[in-house]
């Protein structure tokens, strides 16, 4: 959506990115653009535990093309923001002479990716002492790994840092990001990675390779961080984007033309939920419906078929889950202040009215056949428009993701010094957010 001045000029996302095609800085990453310059990094068996062939593509490209940009810009030190489990940290120390710092704010995932860099790290010894005693063949990776420091230790584990990144908030207390630094990240979500990119061009850092996703996720709940327009050159279009626009964005064509006819019966189960919602919660926010990732059983799943006995066993779970969050968020609210503001309640208030008169009521939600029935024979018959429907979504995606990715470029661009790029670093087919951002300065 556009502002309502008239005085305000008009674009379009083809025309922003002619300008970012068109830069010179495109000439100084020319061979990384056409997928020359940088090699897959080569991931053994002790890194791949754990690793889906999704993840494992990523991280094999990632690194291989950090690889490269760290040799270039003589980098000593990589800091990867959202490092999770420590895939890409992992991986490097063994490919890359550089040191690698992951940022992560889950204590959770700090620990295992320590758990993990211990074990490859007396993987490395092993196979060290093994090389020398003449016991090594079949190894695709160097015996001696690249990682491997002058003082005779063979890998250095990757160093954890627990903490949140904000805009406007100093982090050099825990990571020293100064010249000579690379700064990473694998799919950084929503205003993480415009967080990365404001860090870069204010820090003394040398080079950013990173890959954004999920460009509608905020960290602060009143929007108060900034994602889009961001450069100077879309700020003055006045130009804005909803937030359900930039979730649009994270849909790719490649994904969603492999699926066969019978899984977009999913999208119409969905939106027929939806009507059950409407119908009755009269103040339903479809926001608050985060249903998360389902494994649903024979008969239950979306691609079993269409018929009313899928939509019910669908229906069924995705209630059964949200009266689930209701119980757990009452329990969880019943504090011991609660417990005594509730001895002086009024007579005909009920016990839970205290603490759950704000939660949207999933519990009254019914799942009888008698109720889901009608919405099924009422919807059904506009299958068909419901799949052309997000066909149209995801057309719309591809050129809202051009929009929001090359204002982040441009963003890079506009500050003195900075050379920056992007182009597609992951077959789309497996991972639908496969742009890659390469700045230096």
């Amino acid at each position: 959506s556009s502002s309502s001045s008239s005085s305000a000029p008009t674009t379009s996302p083809s025309k922003v990115k002619q300008e970012c095609d068109e830069d010179e800085d495109d000439l100084a990453f020319a061979d990384l653009r056409e997928g020359r310059g940088y090699t897959p990094a080569v991931i053994e068996s002790v890194m791949r535990n754990g690793m889906n062939p999704k993840k494992q593509h990523e991280v094999s490209l990632l690194v291989g093309l950090i690889d490269t940009v760290a040799q270039r810009e003589k980098i000593k030190t990589v800091v990867d923001f959202g490092s999770g489990k420590g895939y890409v940290g992992q991986v490097l120390t063994v490919v890359s002479p550089v040191g690698v710092i992951g940022v992560e704010c889950q204590d959770h995932l700090n620990d295992a990716a320590l758990r993990r860099s211990e074990l490859i790290v007396a993987w490395a010894k092993r196979k060290q002492m093994a090389s020398k005693a003449g016991l090594v063949c079949g190894y695709t990776a160097p015996v001696q790994p690249k990682g491997a420091s002058k003082n005779g230790n063979v890998l250095e584990p990757v160093t954890t840092v627990t903490k949140m990144v904000r805009d406007g908030e100093d982090i050099d207390n825990e990571v020293d990001v100064q010249h000579g630094t690379l700064i990473t990240g694998l799919h950084t979500c929503g205003d993480l990675h415009t967080s990365l990119l404001r860090i870069f061009c204010e820090s003394g850092a040398q080079a950013l390779v990173s890959v954004a996703c999920c460009y509608h996720r905020r960290t602060e709940e009143d929007n108060s961080i900034n994602v889009f327009p961001i450069s100077e050159e879309l700020v003055k279009y006045k130009g804005l984007l909803t937030r359900k626009s930039m979730e649009l964005a994270c849909h790719a064509r490649e994904v969603w033309a492999k699926h066969d006819e019978l899984h977009f019966y999913g999208s119409t189960n969905r939106a027929m939920l939806e009507k059950l919602f409407c119908n009755h919660l009269p103040h339903h926010d479809p926001s608050t419906v985060k249903i998360g990732r389902m494994k649903l059983k024979r008969g239950q799943r979306p691609t079993d078929g269409g018929e009313f006995v899928h939509f019910a066993g669908f229906a069924s779970e995705v209630i059964r889950r949200l009266k689930k969050k209701v119980q757990a968020q009452n329990d969880s609210s019943v504090s011991d202040e609660d417990k005594r503001t509730q001895k002086h309640k009024q007579p005909n208030e009920s016990p839970t009215t205290l603490s759950s008169k704000t939660l949207p009521r999933w519990d009254l939600l019914p799942e009888s056949e008698d109720v889901l029935r009608p919405i099924y024979d009422e919807c059904m018959p506009y299958h068909h428009a419901t799949v052309g429907l997000y066909a149209l979504r995801v057309l719309i995606a591809t050129v809202i993701e051009t929009l929001l990715l090359c204002d982040r470029v441009l963003y890079l661009r506009e500050h003195e010094g900075i050379h920056a790029t992007i182009f597609p670093l992951f077959d789309p087919a497996l991972s639908s957010r496969n742009f890659v951002i390469v700045a230096s300065k």
